[in-house]
């Protein structure tokens, strides 16, 4: 292995993978939307900043979790994200330069309260060992 020097090719065909991290309200989506266009952003289930993501802009194709009256299955939203997430970066809805996964930190919640059978969020005691299986799958949905 060695260095080699960047070129054009090499920047329009490379994926770059870039994690903005903060506490709340200070303007990481809005930083984040600064991306080359056209932008797909996908927010996640729990995320509340969605009131940051333009909705009308055409360059930009928002998708919002929605939230209905009845809980929510933690398998059944971890393959929604999934699913939407690569119908997003393959282009399903359209061409997209940049994707953004707005609020990721809450999906790693979903799958460890699959991969426990419901104790994560009901805060009850599971099998240490599926932390790791928690974690490859977070890990295999980020290196997509």
């Amino acid at each position: 292995m060695s260095f080699a020097r960047l070129n054009r090719d090499g920047i329009l065909t490379r994926r770059r993978r870039i994690l903005i991290n903060g506490e709340p309200n200070v303007w990481k989506t809005t930083v984040a939307l600064t991306a080359p266009k056209p932008i797909g952003i996908l927010s996640l289930p729990g995320e509340m900043g969605y009131d940051s993501i333009p909705h009308s802009n055409p360059e930009i194709l928002p998708f919002i979790w929605e939230t209905g009256e009845k809980a929510v299955d933690s398998s059944q939203v971890v393959s929604d994200v999934i699913k939407t997430s690569m119908d997003l970066i393959s282009g399903k809805h359209g061409p997209i330069t940049t994707f953004i996964g707005d609020g990721i930190h809450k999906l790693f919640d979903y799958m460890m309260d699959d991969v426990t059978d419901g104790a994560w969020f009901a805060a009850q005691d599971f099998e240490p060992k599926v932390y790791a299986l928690g974690y490859r799958r977070f890990e295999d949905y980020l290196s997509r």
